[in-house]
């Protein structure tokens, strides 16, 4: 499997999501790189001027913006019955629109093991004109292959494990800032 996503990974970072392939478990198969364009075109959170990074996103490698950073990563979820090993790319894009978003992350799934047919999660930070702080957004959106009796208990599962893990999250942004670190 690793030597596998490894490959897999190769050609993403020379060919982009065309690499990604398809999930061949359902009839017909889910082309990862379309459920990802679909998904980023339904993103209709973002604001109009972060639009360019998300053709970035979808047009990786090809267009990258100067002021981004990428790394690849991966990751165990806990999600439903079983665990959920997922690949994601993180790109951290700095002053997308200037001094009101200072900073974007997204980060895109590119593989997983089951569950998850695509995924991204966006987070950025808005700052008003004059005043101090900023308003932290975070969209997360995501494909989730579940069927019948047992995919609406795995939905529920994850969902509450979703919301769980926001949370965290959040507190976790919140305790880091308010320590001034």
């Amino acid at each position: 499997l690793q030597q596998t996503v490894m490959q897999i990974l190769a050609d993403y970072k020379r060919s982009g999501n065309a690499a990604l392939g398809s999930y061949a478990d359902r009839t017909p198969p889910t082309d990862v790189a379309r459920e990802f364009a679909d998904m980023v075109k339904d993103e209709d959170a973002l604001p109009q001027s972060m639009r360019g990074f998300t053709d970035a996103l979808l047009q990786y490698p090809a267009k990258q913006p100067t002021n981004s950073r990428e790394m690849i990563y991966w990751s165990k979820v806990k999600f439903g019955f079983k665990p959920t090993l997922r690949v994601v790319q993180e790109v951290t894009l700095r002053n997308p629109t200037g001094d009101r978003i200072p900073v974007v992350v997204a980060r895109k799934q590119l593989y997983a093991s089951h569950y998850f047919k695509t995924a991204l999660d966006t987070s950025f930070c808005v700052q008003q004109p004059g005043q101090h702080g900023f308003y932290l957004v975070i969209l997360l959106s995501s494909e989730i292959k579940l069927e019948g009796m047992y995919g609406a208990l795995l939905h529920a599962i994850g969902v509450n494990r979703s919301q769980v893990e926001l949370e965290r999250m959040l507190q976790t942004v919140k305790t880091t800032l308010e320590a001034g670190r």
